[in-house]
């Protein structure tokens, strides 16, 4: 098995239940923040997909560009997140074993590519609660997984 390949079905898994947790979020309310200084579901996925955009550049051999992003609605959302997802998993899966240890250079410091990798599924893992509890500020209180 590859190195990388756990983490990959996680960063997969977890795109899921992201994409599929943002449908319970009004379309009325992505947007919406619980507090001035808080991130809507917008502003979550903005983040997080330029975050995801950077680390597969870095995967695929290249410097960690962070771009912005601006999604317009929830069901752009929803794809940009699995399509961001699939691309970090399979550029997981196309590291070849003696690139997990070259370090890379990020935006606040210097680090082994697995580490880094580890860093940005950790980000998205991280990101998934906070729309997890978006949907509980909104009052959904249920819990909604996807199968694997």
């Amino acid at each position: 098995m590859h190195p990388m390949e756990m983490t990959a079905r996680q960063v997969e898994w977890v795109g899921q239940s992201f994409a599929h947790n943002l449908g319970f979020i009004p379309e009325d309310k992505f947007d919406w923040k619980p507090e001035p200084t808080a991130n809507s579901a917008q502003e979550i996925v903005n983040h997080l997909v330029s975050i995801l955009q950077g680390a597969v550049g870095v995967l695929n051999g290249g410097e960690f560009e962070r771009k912005p992003v601006n999604v317009s609605n929830r069901d752009e959302a929803q794809q940009l997140i699995l399509s961001v997802t699939k691309a970090q998993a399979n550029g997981l899966r196309a590291l070849a074993p003696s690139d997990l240890e070259r370090t890379i250079t990020l935006p606040f410091g210097a680090f082994p590519l697995a580490q880094a990798a580890m860093m940005a599924t950790i980000d998205l893992t991280h990101h998934h609660g906070q729309i997890v509890y978006l949907q509980t500020l909104l009052g959904d209180t249920e819990m909604h997984s996807v199968a694997r």
